[in-house]
């Protein structure tokens, strides 16, 4: 499928938006679908993009061609897991990842970042990515949209025990 650049760049800003009104990372499943819905039947962006896409394929362009690199710009900024961990904000830093997201330091120190629901996860590369460098340790993982199911003790004390388990020294759950 091909669409005209300024008609690509034109959505895209336009749902951009919308997903940061929305709180886009923070919003559960059932959320995001229904924005799909909607943008998929709003004649400036689901109307637009089907023009050129065939109609069952605007939701799959929305999500895959629009959402997917929001999610990912959205979430790599380190700024706010730097802050909440003392970081100072011209930190040097060795190495960037994604999936999840992190930082190696010029120091060693390796941080992560992610969703409350993927604690495990990003908990997990953390270690993994300190043992892959010489030098290297796991110093923090934020967690993110910690609210909800992700506020109950008995899971925030398996993720505690999980991060002494690995030697992270910090971990951060955040609400929003």
């Amino acid at each position: 499928m091909t669409l005209p650049t300024k008609i690509r760049l034109m959505v895209r800003e336009q749902v951009w938006r919308l997903a940061d009104e929305a709180d886009w990372l923070t919003l559960p499943d059932a959320a995001r679908t229904r924005k799909y819905e909607e943008w998929t039947r709003d004649p400036e962006i689901g109307g637009v993009l089907g023009r050129y896409v065939d109609a069952k394929q605007v939701r799959v362009y929305l999500k895959d061609s629009v959402i997917k690199p929001y999610t990912i710009a959205r979430g790599s900024d380190p700024s706010r897991p730097f802050r909440v961990l003392g970081l100072a904000e011209g930190v040097s830093v060795a190495a960037g990842y994604t999936k999840p997201h992190g930082r190696c330091l010029g120091d060693g120190r390796v941080v992560c970042w992610g969703q409350a629901r993927d604690w495990k996860g990003v908990l997990l590369a953390a270690w993994e990515r300190a043992y892959e460098q010489r030098g290297a340790r796991p110093y923090g993982v934020v967690l993110t949209s910690a609210g909800g199911q992700w506020a109950s003790e008995g899971l925030r004390a398996r993720g505690e025990e999980l991060r002494r388990r690995l030697g992270v020294e910090h971990l951060v759950w955040l609400e929003s």
